[in-house]
């Protein structure tokens, strides 16, 4: 149950972030609009050469949602040589991957561990679902 109800926190919260996302809201877009107020020639802020700063502009892990029932295949890359790429789409009775990467063996692992974990969090509703509710 505690599982349960730190998955439904989760999802609220990643369903807040992507809201904002959407919106122009999230803090990389307000980061890099930001880095392109800089005229030319200017010296950018401290904060751009910090190693943190640095390190959260490279998207090791890219991911796209396409949305719609007639998607019926795409293809989605990784956007860095070290990353991966996973394309998913939420339809009504399934999900949809594609996971790419440049290097071997790192697709088909991040599939299976992606899997597992979606099973996990599946048996975690199901169990919940299941449970009596009361009934004050």
């Amino acid at each position: 149950r505690d599982c349960h109800s730190k998955l439904l926190a989760a999802t609220q919260a990643h369903s807040s972030f992507s809201s904002k996302a959407s919106k122009a809201m999230g803090c990389d877009r307000h980061m890099l609009g930001l880095k392109l107020m800089l005229k030319p020639g200017e010296k950018a802020p401290e904060i751009f050469s910090d190693v943190v700063t640095a390190r959260s502009g490279t998207w090791a892990l890219s991911t796209s949602g396409l949305v719609g029932e007639h998607m019926d295949g795409w293809g989605f890359g990784e956007v860095v040589p070290h990353g991966l790429g996973i394309g998913y789409a939420v339809l009504n009775d399934r999900l949809r991957f594609t996971v790419t990467s440049r290097h071997a063996g790192w697709a088909p692992r991040m599939t299976a561990n992606l899997e597992n974990a979606l099973l996990q969090m599946r048996d975690l509703c199901v169990a919940a679902a299941a449970e009596p509710q009361s009934k004050l």
